[in-house]
């Protein structure tokens, strides 16, 4: 591994000295690679030159996915950061930073810098954490569903007219293509963060990072025996997060919101008369009436104020 590392080094013409911290990460810690799998590099360096300290740009949807390049070295994946983004990255729990701070020692090959001290005690956010991992997870979602691969790989599962030699080769010895592979570990991550986090929610630490590894495999059968219909494998792992999300609910219930209300109630009553004389029992000013002509329905709609918990308003 030295040995790699520092052709890495040398090919990309980096300052030794200023790298801090280096992590493998990837297939190889969560037990889903094979012998032939790449290796993936997250190097960590001080800024020799403050002109040419970059900060990280997020999307403006949630401060969280972010542009950043991606180097390919001797059949690596290598990427860099200063340790100003990097420490970035920890503030908003961006999953594939954090987790690099909780792997077994042989996957952290420099740890100049204790960014797993520096992580727990200005960072770690139970709270934010419940909201990346679940926005990790529809994003894979959507990634595979919106994605033209998906669209593709679809209409050759459905028709088997035309395949790409590719295609032909992997159906013949009942394996899968490398757009294949691709979209079904975008599944398998973002169920992958939501046990991860579910970990890290729980005990402030990451103990098992191989605990659904299981699943990858599974939906490669899945998806072979079903024809290759990717559908049954996106209802697959639909359940397995509902599974998790319903876990991670009980554990940190976000759904509790203390504070003032004011809250907006509308009725259909067919007998108007009986819900005005209600409202009035019971405080509740109408504020606006609405009617339907085409078939009649009445609508009644009220305002209260609440001062409590949020499901408790309802009752």
């Amino acid at each position: 591994m030295e040995a790699i590392v520092l052709s890495i080094i040398k090919e990309l013409k980096l300052n030794d000295d200023l790298i801090t911290n280096i992590y493998n990460y990837g297939s190889w810690v969560y037990g889903t690679n094979h012998e032939k799998s790449d290796r993936d590099f997250l190097i960590i360096m001080k800024t020799d030159n403050e002109n040419k300290r970059k900060r990280l740009k997020f999307w403006r949807d949630f401060d969280y996915f972010h542009s950043f390049e991606l180097r390919r070295v001797n059949n690596c994946d290598v990427t860099i950061h200063s340790c100003e983004n990097f420490e970035l990255l920890l503030e908003k729990n961006y999953m594939l930073a954090v987790e690099c701070l909780f792997y077994p020692n042989e996957f952290i090959l420099r740890n100049n810098i204790d960014y797993k001290t520096i992580y727990l005690s200005k960072y770690y956010d139970p709270l934010r954490l419940k909201h990346v991992i679940f926005y990790e997870n529809n994003d894979s979602f959507k990634y595979v569903i919106d994605n033209d691969e998906y669209d593709f790989i679809r209409s050759q599962s459905k028709s088997k007219t035309n395949p790409t030699i590719d295609q032909f080769l992997c159906d013949a010895v009942h394996t899968t293509t490398i757009d294949e592979d691709r979209l079904l570990k975008y599944l398998f991550h973002g169920l992958r963060y939501l046990d991860i986090g579910e970990q890290l929610i729980r005990t402030k630490s990451i103990h098992d990072f191989k605990r659904v590894s299981y699943v990858l495999f599974e939906m490669k059968d899945i998806y072979i025996n079903n024809n290759k219909d990717i559908d049954f494998v996106i209802d697959y792992i639909k359940t397995k997060s509902d599974e998790y999300k319903t876990i991670i609910n009980e554990l940190l219930p976000t759904n509790i919101i203390h504070g003032t209300f004011e809250v907006h109630i509308t009725v259909e009553n067919h007998n108007m008369e009986e819900f005005l004389n209600i409202c009035k029992i019971n405080n509740l000013k109408p504020i606006y009436i609405h009617l339907f002509n085409g078939n009649n329905r009445k609508q009644l709609m009220t305002s209260s104020y609440h001062v409590g918990t949020y499901p408790n308003i309802i009752e």
